[in-house]
């Protein structure tokens, strides 16, 4: 190149590096770019045009650098100075991507959280952590940070539980870093731990409502319950309230068998009057100082359980002193009363049977003037013994007298609570009492009626004791419809006019006419009998007398279990006891004898068969016939010729022969 050319272009080059403009004027320019291409064609001429364009270019790169350089510069400043001020803050501080994914995270934040420093970026912090409102929080919409921003953000009280490290109670906020209303950006999330001061009070407060509690008297397995919901919300773990003395019960998850192993599991035994009464339990992973704190909180919640249970024993003290009889141990009549009225009202909504047996030591007053008061206690305590025994887990025995006692039997009809009393009465009567001997008891056993009282039951019942003892003690009496009215019939004799054979079996009619049909149909046969073997009119006439009453209470049992035997044995046995009764009021002695004999066979009687009553041998026969033709309950009665055929099997044996043969000639032509 010439140098005249080279010094133009240095020239040119010199104003370009020194900010000069473009040779003034467009026509300097182009003939400069002329005079080129004139001396050195167009080739040279686009060279240059291509080196100058690469010039500025390479210097505007430089440039951009440059400034590149100075704003990373002021970038990382500023996050130097971010990260000084983050790292200075009490609070922890999380920035969260859209994604869930922590972009960063303070220091302060890994310590909360229990993480190393950096452990926290780039995880998703629902892996690392859960966190929920301690309380029910409208706004709360779940682990949805991004719904949380939805609003202006989210602030409240929240339980962080970590992956590692006890949890934790924090105030929380969660503000959004897009663009305003955009709930799609990334969140900034601050927590700040405030377990200590949120714990204080909150303890403060559990433990006010549990003394309330307490206070009121709830019962201690209420109290123990509240202890562990309030324990669980206070350190948002596992607790347990395990009774047992301090051991592990069978009623306690599995997890509080580790007790004595897991240093998780951190304990108080609550100990009452010196003697250990259970434990309190908190399943409390984390740090030594953090289990260290809940031993103490677990300590206080401890001294309320344990004066729970003092109080609560206290009042089953007051309840026992007031409901239990002193001597015996048994229910005193008030607790009875409520328990009888309790369980009839069971049995009125359930339409359940109930029975009530009422008992009484026969011939008490004699034990207490021969062996004196002392040991008429010690008979009481052998009696509630036994009665204790002969009872079920659900009936209640109490003593209610002096020597009476009540058995309240629930869901037991009256036949199966008879059979329960002839056990007892043979408890009783089969061995002898310290220092007293053998002694009997007479009991009244009756039913309840649906809709009836409590105290219709009581009534009744002590209504059967009273025909048991009047008719010779040592037995169980039911309480029947007809059973009273007879007795009561029998009895009205002071008060009105005095009954008679008729009028009793008028009674007897009113409640089983075929019994009273069958005993006017034995009276005529037996009528005409005694007719027959040559009796004066007047003695026939008080054979028919006899045979009006001769079985006027024998009923039969209800329906009920076959095996039941001691108790249809008892209803027999109380019936023919007050029937004879019953008949001895309307008849004369020799009368008397022929209903209660009428039962004896004839081949245990004497050679010479005179201590059996003529009057009980006809009796018998008559019976025995009209037994045999009656039809029965389950059957139809006998065809003439078979009962003279069964009738004549009898005689010499349960019947008198010469009787059996009157009986044949009697019936003769009868179909």
């Amino acid at each position: 190149m010439p140098d005249d050319l080279h010094a133009l272009l240095a020239r040119q080059l010199r104003r370009e590096r020194l900010g000069a403009d473009v040779p003034p004027g467009a026509g300097a320019w182009a003939r400069f770019l002329g005079r080129i291409s004139a001396s050195y064609g167009d080739i040279d001429r686009e060279r240059y045009v291509y080196e100058r364009s690469m010039r500025i270019a390479s210097r505007e790169m430089e440039e951009m650098a440059e400034r590149i350089t100075e704003a990373s510069d002021r970038v990382a400043a500023e996050r130097d100075r971010l990260a000084a001020i983050l790292g200075s803050l009490g609070d922890g501080v999380i920035v969260v991507a859209v994604d869930g994914v922590v972009e960063s995270a303070n220091p302060e934040a890994h310590g909360l959280l229990g993480v190393p420093t950096g452990g926290l970026v780039g995880r998703g912090l629902g892996d690392a952590v859960h966190i929920a409102p301690v309380d029910k929080d409208p706004a709360w919409r779940g682990a949805d940070l991004a719904a949380l921003t939805d609003g202006g953000g989210y602030t409240g009280v929240v339980r962080v539980t970590a992956a590692r490290g006890a949890p934790f109670v924090a105030d929380m906020a969660v503000r959004g870093l897009g663009e305003t209303g955009d709930a799609d950006g990334a969140c900034v999330v601050v927590l700040r731990d405030i377990t200590d001061t949120w714990r204080t009070g909150r303890e403060r407060a559990a433990l006010e409502r549990l003394s309330r509690a307490v206070a009121e008297g709830t019962p201690t397995a209420r109290v123990g319950a509240c202890v562990a919901d309030e324990l669980v919300a206070l350190f948002g773990v596992r607790a347990l309230v395990v009774p047992a003395g301090g051991q592990v019960g069978p009623g306690a998850p599995a997890w509080v068998d580790r007790l004595s192993t897991d240093r998780s599991l951190v304990n108080t035994t609550v100990s009452v009057d010196g003697e250990p009464w259970g434990d309190i339990v908190l399943d409390m992973p984390g740090a030594d100082d953090a289990r260290g704190e809940a031993r103490q909180a677990l300590a206080r919640f401890g001294d309320l359980m344990a004066l729970s249970v003092a109080n609560d024993r206290a009042r089953q003290s007051l309840v026992v002193l007031a409901t239990t009889d002193a001597l015996t141990g048994l229910h005193n009549t008030r607790a009875f009363r409520q328990r009888l009225a309790a369980e009839i009202d069971v049995a009125q909504r359930m339409s359940r049977p109930l029975s009530l047996a009422v008992l009484d030591i026969d011939h008490f007053k004699q034990v207490n003037d021969v062996h004196g008061h002392p040991a008429g206690d010690a008979v009481l305590v052998d009696m509630a013994r036994r009665l204790g025994d002969a009872a079920r887990a659900g009936d209640c025995v109490a003593r209610i007298g002096g020597e009476e006692f009540a058995w309240l039997m629930p869901d037991t009809d009256v036949l199966s609570a008879m059979e329960a009393a002839e056990r007892a009465r043979g408890d009783v009567r089969d061995a002898p009492f310290p220092s007293v001997g053998m002694l009997t008891a007479s009991f009244g056993v009756a039913a309840w009626r649906e809709g009836a009282p409590a105290d219709d039951l009581v009534e009744r019942a002590d209504a059967a004791l009273y025909w048991a003892k009047r008719h010779g003690r040592d037995a169980v009496f039911p309480h029947t419809d007809e059973l009273a009215a007879l007795l009561a019939a029998v009895g009205a004799g002071s008060d009105g006019p005095p009954a008679s054979p008729e009028s009793l079996l008028e009674v007897v009619a009113g409640h089983a006419h075929d019994r009273a049909a069958h005993a006017a149909r034995v009276g005529r046969l037996a009528d005409t009998i005694a007719e027959r073997v040559g009796w004066s009119p007047e003695d026939r006439r008080r054979l028919l007398q006899a045979c009006l009453v001769h079985d006027l209470a024998l009923t039969e049992p209800p329906v009920g279990d076959p095996r039941l035997t001691r108790a249809r044995a008892a209803w027999a046995a109380a019936h023919r006891r007050a029937g004879l009764a019953a008949a001895a009021g309307v008849l004369d002695a020799e009368q008397t004898a022929w209903v209660r004999e009428r039962d004896r066979r004839w081949d245990d009687s004497t050679e010479a068969r005179a201590d059996v009553p003529g009057g009980a041998c006809i009796l018998a026969a008559a019976d025995a016939w009209d037994t045999l033709i009656t039809p029965a309950p389950l059957g139809d009665g006998h065809a003439h010729e078979r009962a003279l055929e069964l009738l004549s099997l009898e005689a010499g044996a349960r019947l008198c022969p010469d009787l059996v043969r009157h009986v044949a000639a009697s019936v003769a032509g009868v179909p």
